[in-house]
């Protein structure tokens, strides 16, 4: 695993935004837009349906909960035929052919923002760290000298569907991210690629904050409905 040092070295991250390089860049991984987003909106309404009344350690795990559970349900079925897997308490969504992995994580406020740099909204384990370890695919993103190569093929990638509350905004932001390094707090902050996807309206949204221990963006009672258009 590379070092915050070594890091300073790498390159940016590949940010796809533009319609047309997002529907490419999914193409490749066998997914689409519309499949992720409709995952994140189904997954955060339960998150959203929250009130004051649900504990507080609830908030923590609905929102990523509910979008894996929402993933799953679209991708194991035909003609997908993904499959669930968990590994050291993380779980995950892994292709048939095992090359791909997802799993769904809180990111900051910089989640789905082209210019931003997002991390994890709470520090994770040691699964996401051997993810991590498994992405780095070449020394070139260490040092310039040495020579690069295409990744062999099969290639083995965990990914992270990130998504973000924004409550001044009236929307949830998403992403789906290829992780390349993590920090000392466990953390995860740089990225090979982000795939930016079309932000989730929400509507009439009713804030009641409530704190808790990964830091959320608070409660709401609103119906999260897909952009038209």
């Amino acid at each position: 695993m590379i070092t915050k040092e070594e890091r300073k070295l790498g390159e940016e991250s590949v940010v796809y935004v533009k319609n047309h390089e997002v529907i490419g860049r999914l193409d490749a991984l066998r997914l689409t837009d519309d499949l992720l987003r409709d995952s994140v909106r189904e997954g955060i309404a339960h998150r959203l349906a929250c009130t004051k009344n649900d504990p507080d350690y609830l908030l923590g795990i609905l929102g990523s909960g509910k979008i894996t559970r929402a993933l799953r349900d679209r991708l194991m079925r035909k003609p997908h035929d993904w499959k669930r897997e968990t590994y050291l308490n993380q779980p995950s969504t892994v292709r048939p052919d095992g090359k791909i992995a997802i799993v769904v994580a809180g990111g900051t406020e910089d989640t789905g923002v082209e210019g931003g740099q997002p991390a994890t909204r709470s520090a994770k384990g040691q699964a996401t760290r051997d993810a991590v370890d498994r992405n780095q695919m070449s020394f070139s993103a260490v040092d310039a000298s040495f020579r690069r190569f295409d990744p062999p093929e099969p290639t083995d990638e965990t990914w992270m569907l990130l998504y973000y509350i924004d409550e001044e905004r009236g929307e949830v932001r998403a992403e789906l991210s290829l992780p390349r390094f993590m920090d000392e707090d466990n953390y995860v902050t740089d990225w090979k690629e982000r795939v930016i996807l079309s932000a989730i309206p929400i509507d009439r949204p009713q804030v009641a904050l409530s704190a808790n221990e990964e830091g959320d963006e608070g409660q709401y009672d609103a119906d999260v409905q897909p952009r038209v258009g």
